[in-house]
């Protein structure tokens, strides 16, 4: 990414943690606030299956228009077809793909029924990514990198442009108390196409009980980073009781595809969901390939059958964690409470959320050794 005269080079991180979207949410808050401030940004990588900034905001924001752009974001990109820069020089790089990017006024802001169905439709387009195709060598391949924290760094921009508080706060309870109703489903094309990032379905609940409890973690961790309060801390841990832990995973299968991390959630369930829908091993010894995400959904792409509906009501996703390519293990935050009542009955594998396979076998979660916590106390949590 280039931002000539204003913070010079940063790298090409953009095309690979979120494309347009980190640019929305990271750079520009960097710039002065001033019409000349701008940040320059191309697509280097995957251009061919995104060829348009257009087609960028629909994969990474789940925005199909510059207005809906400058509604979430109080942004735009304008390509820019006459650029020079030094670092171009000799390379063959079309000028006509570069963009920068501004802070703009959007002429009017979203409703809060328009709000609330894009938040819920980035909220499924982070947790349940479609599936999409495996490739060393794919110089087009499309990965969906972000994880759940992304959702918070967007409810701070959201109030910050303007948006009452009790929209963004109304929203967030309703995901983490799993009733959110909706017109929004997770996404269904790959690349996410612009026309589906405005479509509306029926309005239905929609469960997603396997991403409340790393939504739970997460609101506790950021309670005191948000510019507005909930009215129901009974429900999230206290924050004193996160802590981290860590867990072997050994014998990574890289037959299922090459190993990028950022590609991976952790999946908790019990061994028996384990046998019966991730890896398809029946008691009778018939096996039976299933696709993880079509047992996790549950609006009208979901599997019906009841072995995927008993995964998505044992199981969990947690989007958020790292991982020691060395020692091949797997570090959380999860609440200890929970760790005490799940931990002699989960078990935890890596989950690709490219083709919805786990490529580990299950470690048992009594083997998770209790780390640091993330606070001492309880105090700020009001």
């Amino acid at each position: 990414m280039l931002a000539p005269r204003v913070h010079g080079t940063l790298t090409w991180s953009s095309d690979y943690i979120g494309g347009t979207f980190f640019n929305y949410v990271h750079t520009l808050p960097l710039l002065k606030k001033k019409p000349s401030s701008a940040v320059c940004s191309v697509n280097a990588r995957n251009h061919l299956s995104l060829p348009t900034i257009r087609a960028m905001d629909a994969e990474y924001a789940c925005l199909g228009s510059p207005t809906d752009t400058a509604a979430i974001f109080n942004a735009r990109a304008e390509p820019l077809r006459s650029f020079q820069h030094d670092t171009l020089k000799g390379c063959n790089v079309s000028t006509a793909s570069y963009h920068a990017f501004q802070r703009v006024k959007p002429a009017k802001g979203m409703t809060r029924s328009q709000l609330e169905h894009w938040m819920c439709a980035f909220f499924f387009k982070l947790a349940l990514p479609i599936n999409r195709p495996i490739g060393a060598q794919n110089v087009d391949q499309v990965h969906a990198p972000l994880n759940l924290t992304a959702f918070f760094r967007v409810l701070r921009m959201l109030h910050g442009n303007g948006y009452p508080s009790h929209w963004l706060a109304e929203t967030l309870v309703a995901i983490l108390e799993n009733r959110v109703k909706t017109s929004a489903r997770p996404p269904r094309t790959f690349p996410l196409q612009p026309e589906e990032t405005g479509q509306s379905f029926k309005l239905s609940w929609v469960d997603i009980a396997p991403f409340t409890l790393e939504m739970r973690t997460l609101t506790a961790m950021w309670m005191c980073e948000l510019p507005f309060g909930i009215p129901i801390n009974m429900i999230l841990p206290p924050v004193n009781g996160l802590r981290r832990y860590t867990i072997h995973i050994p014998n990574i299968m890289h037959s299922y595809g090459p190993i990028q991390f950022q590609l991976f959630s952790l999946l908790f369930c019990p061994l028996q969901s384990f046998q019966e829908v991730v890896f398809g091993i029946f008691r009778d010894g018939s096996v039976y390939k299933w696709d993880v995400r079509k047992c996790l959904l549950s609006d009208e792409k979901r599997d019906a059958h009841q072995y995927a509906t008993n995964l998505r009501k044992t199981c969990a996703v947690v989007s958020t964690w790292t991982w020691n390519t060395a020692t091949e293990e797997a570090s959380f935050w999860m609440d200890e409470e929970m760790m005490r009542t799940k931990k002699d009955t989960w078990y935890v594998s890596l989950l690709r959320t490219d083709s919805w396979l786990c490529v580990a076998e299950q470690q048992p979660l009594t083997k998770a050794r209790a780390g640091e916590r993330w606070a001492t106390s309880n105090a700020h949590q009001v």
